[in-house]
């Protein structure tokens, strides 16, 4: 994503944070879990083993996952599970996904959601 982009999704985000609707939440403890979110971005070798560890423990506790990333461009699958992926193609000029994974995922109820981000990137923190 370009750093005018990067801008337009940080102003964005800013912008809608004092518009975000409170969201009651109820504490569920992690046996009790049953339906987990992931929301990651990795751009590194070392943390692609790393991430699909940690899904691959979610999977052996039996959880129900809804995976979620963001990719600047569709290449190989470094991963060893299924998710859903947006590209630079699902976001408008004005920093506005399109896409109806996203959608989905951020309309999701979860019992727990994990963001698994390397590094700052402010689109997912406005998810």
């Amino acid at each position: 994503m370009s750093r005018f982009g990067e801008f337009i999704a940080r102003l964005r985000h800013q912008f809608l944070a004092d518009r975000v609707p409170y969201t009651p939440r109820k504490v569920v403890n992690y046996a009790e879990a049953r339906h987990i979110g992931v929301l990651f971005m990795a751009r590194q070798e070392e943390d692609f083993s790393i991430i699909n560890r940690f899904v691959s423990q979610l999977q052996k506790d039996k959880k129900q996952l809804t995976l979620l990333t963001y990719l600047e461009k569709i290449s190989s699958n470094p991963y060893d599970f299924r998710y859903d992926v947006f590209t630079r193609q699902h976001i408008n000029a004005l920093g506005k996904i399109k896409s109806d994974e996203v959608s989905q995922f951020v309309y999701g109820r979860f019992d727990f959601l994990f963001c698994l981000n390397t590094e700052p990137f402010a689109l997912l923190s406005g998810l």
